[in-house]
């Protein structure tokens, strides 16, 4: 039996309220619901703990009576509660990633640790708490036996070294710790000029569309084009983003593209360019038929180049073929045609096709190129 308070130490008085009022009410009866609070305690503890265990701490615990009638003394809720959690195993953690000196980017790092509770069932009880000796608490996950996301952590650090602490705590406060000591680093970005290659010519009222590929393995994709931005050596700051379209003054240019991340860290790429004064026209050129004679009903093959400096290669209904005797004859870069004979055979002999293809670009720029063939017979 224990006692919840020695009769010795009960003095009597006029009120009926206190502790000095339990000599009044002994026994069983009155220790019973006591020893069971503490019990309750103990459990709330150790949900798992065995009765024999409890008896054991209960007697163990005990303070010292001198009533012989309490010969294990009257129990010491306090010190019961405390041997409940000295007896608690402590959690488990390991830290699975990253490696010891591992490299790792500013910018949400994944931290991931497996902790277990071998003193508990329970999956979703204690903590794991992430810290850096740099930046003190990074975050905090509920719950064990999980690995890989219940116990991940990404924070945002700051660049330099930091000693990582994952540290598992049990609901009774039990806890253990694993470490990895990590290089925070910033990546620079990257940019390569994409529109057009060095040494491309334009002409001084032919818009520039300025391109190129910037990227940051910190920062993600999509990467802000706005924080790309463009300057030539002639003509100073062009403007910013992927596309800019410009139009540049006469001379060799040096086009620099520059890209910064949010660190502020930069990078750059330059290409050349040279702009000539004036619009720019097509330069055109007949590959077939060239000047010569055909017999009457000869199919001819009707071929040209034309290039021009904006637009590029020009083709279909911008090129248009004509005849002096026939009129429109075909359109494209190569067709094939029948050009007429004389009306009368041997009177003449033969008759002239003068060939001209006429070239036009996006900015009505018009240049013609001419042939000359003969249809007919030598009678």
């Amino acid at each position: 039996m224990f006692s919840t308070v020695s009769p010795a130490s009960a003095a009597a008085d006029t009120n009926t309220t206190g502790s000095d009022e339990l000599y009044q009410f002994g026994g069983t009866s009155a220790s019973t619901p006591f020893v069971a609070g503490v019990v309750g305690l103990m459990k709330a503890l150790d949900p798992n703990i065995h009765w024999d265990r409890v008896q054991d701490i209960l007697q163990q615990t005990s303070n010292p009576s001198t009533d012989s009638r309490v010969p294990f003394g009257y129990i010491d809720a306090y010190r019961a509660v405390l041997a409940v959690n000295n007896n608690n195993e402590a959690p488990t953690v390991d830290i699975s990633g990253p490696t010891n000196n591992a490299e790792l980017s500013y910018r949400a790092p994944s931290f991931t640790a497996t902790a277990m509770d071998p003193g508990h069932d329970d999956p979703e009880i204690g903590a794991v708490v992430w810290s850096s000796d740099v930046g003190g608490e990074l975050c905090q996950v509920q719950g064990f036996y999980y690995a890989g996301l219940a116990n991940q952590c990404n924070p945002v650090l700051d660049i330099g070294t930091h000693v990582i602490t994952a540290t598992a705590i049990d609901p009774h406060g039990a806890s253990s710790q694993d470490t990895v000591t990590v290089q925070v680093v910033n990546h620079p970005p990257t940019v390569q000029v994409s529109a057009f290659a060095s040494g491309t010519s334009f002409f001084t009222n032919q818009t520039i569309r300025l391109g190129a590929l910037a990227n940051d393995i910190d920062e993600g994709s999509p990467f802000d084009q706005e924080r790309l931005a463009w300057a030539s050596n002639l003509d100073g700051a062009l403007g910013s983003g992927t596309g800019l379209e410009v139009s540049l003054s006469v001379g060799t240019h040096t086009l620099t593209a520059t890209v910064t991340d949010e660190l502020g860290v930069t990078a750059t790429d330059t290409t050349t360019v040279t702009v000539a004064s004036g619009d720019g026209v097509p330069t055109v050129q007949i590959l077939a038929p060239s000047v010569g004679a055909v017999g009457p009903d000869t199919t001819l093959t009707f071929q040209a180049s034309a290039i021009d400096p904006e637009d590029g290669t020009l083709g279909g209904s911008s090129l248009r073929w004509f005849s002096n005797l026939d009129g429109l004859i075909g359109t494209g870069a190569q067709f094939q045609a029948v050009l007429s004979d004389p009306v009368v055979a041997c009177n003449p002999e033969t008759v002239l096709h003068i060939i001209t293809l006429q070239a036009t670009d996006s900015d009505g720029h018009v240049v013609t190129e001419t042939t000359q063939v003969r249809v007919g017979v030598i009678c």
